[in-house]
């Protein structure tokens, strides 16, 4: 019985350097996106001890606002 060809992995692209440091700068990119939004929170709550007032900065901080 003849052996199917093998399929590569999901993490084959990974294999190119270039695809490496494009993938990588896109991680290190949101998770930075992501702290800055923790960041503007706790400081919204930081000066206005609201809940009320973080839900309308973190809904106010996305694109469609």
């Amino acid at each position: 019985m003849p052996k199917s060809p093998a399929r590569p992995g999901v993490f084959a692209a990974l294999r190119v350097r270039d695809y490496r440091v494009y993938w990588s700068t896109g991680l290190v990119s949101n998770v930075g996106t992501a702290k800055q939004g923790v960041a503007l929170d706790w400081f919204v709550l930081n000066l206005t001890h609201s809940g009320t007032a973080v839900g309308w900065a973190a809904g106010c901080s996305s694109p469609r606002c």
